[in-house]
Order: C-alpha cells, then sequence, then structure tokens
C-alpha cells in the first residue's frame, strides 16, 4: 500500500499520460499566445500598459500559462 500523498502524485501523472492531447493544445497554444505577446510589445512597448500598467506583459502572460498549467492539471 502507498502513502496517500504519494498515491495522489501517481494518480496526477496517470491524468497526464491519459489526458495528453490536451496538455499538448494547451501547451500550444501558451506558447503561440507567448510568442504574439512578445511580438507586440517589442514593436509598441506601452501597447500593454493601460491594461497592465507598469507590469511587463511577458512576465504577465508566462504567470498565466502556468497558473492554467496547473489548473488543467487539477
Amino acid at each position: 500500500m502507498m502513502p496517500k500523498n504519494l498515491s495522489h502524485l501517481v494518480e496526477r501523472m496517470e491524468m497526464v499520460t491519459n489526458e495528453r492531447l490536451q496538455y499538448m493544445v494547451f501547451i500550444g497554444l501558451s506558447l503561440g499566445i507567448i510568442a504574439l505577446t512578445a511580438i507586440a510589445y517589442f514593436s509598441d512597448p506601452l501597447l500593454f500598459q493601460r491594461f497592465l500598467g507598469k507590469i511587463n506583459p511577458l512576465i504577465a502572460i508566462v504567470v498565466i500559462a502556468l497558473l492554467g498549467g496547473i489548473l488543467l492539471s487539477i
């Protein structure tokens, strides 16, 4: 019998392998959004200022994508 924490981790890993397509789509969309944000930010740094203020939009998008990945696994 596995400890509860270890069995919970094994369940998560099985879910990732079973739902591989969903994770691949999420990663692809996230990378696309990050790339488009980088292009827009480098072409006009003030473009995101009215939405995010002084926060760097690339950092914000990466944090949002990571949070989305965590929430997808929950």
